[in-house]
């Protein structure tokens, strides 16, 4: 009777898959430390559930967050790179002020100031893209410290080119 039992928990046992851990910053941050940036960026690329989980991450402009995505850039190439600079230029409208004060030493004020990316179905229409670039400028308007200012004022006017650009693309006057 037990050897049954025992034969039921092992089937059972065999057949349930454990969930992988949420991916953290500090995951991302420690994998770094321990083999290096490229191959933590290989890792993550490779894997779509965790690639989406790291940019989504990233754009919620955490420090943590912008720091793996700081040391991640370094070894990116131009798709992974360009990733990551959308998912810096969405935490803009999280943490405006983090973004500008520690992000804008690794990734340049026009590309994290630019346009959302509209082949992500959450930019995919006019109206939606537009909304991001406006709460973009909304909350970097709120910005009043002194050590930021510039990239501030550069960040709004990049953002009203970008506006600009987004119009065309959709064909909008």
């Amino acid at each position: 009777m037990k050897s049954r039992g025992l034969i039921g928990v092992l089937l059972l046992g065999s057949s349930v898959t454990l969930a992988e851990p949420p991916l953290t910053a500090q995951h991302v941050l420690s994998s770094i430390a321990s083999h290096g940036a490229a191959p933590t960026l290989a890792e993550l690329y490779r894997d779509d559930r965790r690639w989406a989980a790291l940019l989504a991450g990233i754009a919620t402009g955490d420090s943590t967050w912008l720091d793996a995505a700081k040391k991640l850039h370094r070894a990116s190439d131009a798709g992974s790179s360009e990733q990551l600079e959308l998912a810096v230029g969405e935490a803009l409208e999280h943490q405006p002020e983090k973004v500008l004060s520690s992000a804008v030493e690794e990734f340049r004020l026009d590309l994290i100031c630019g346009p959302p990316d509209i082949d992500d179905i959450r930019y995919r229409t006019y109206a939606k893209a537009i909304a991001a670039i406006e709460k973009r400028e909304r909350r970097l308007k709120l910005i009043d410290s002194n050590g930021v200012q510039a990239h501030r004022d550069s960040c709004i006017a990049l953002l009203e080119e970008a506006r600009s650009t987004t119009r065309k693309v959709f064909d909008r006057p």
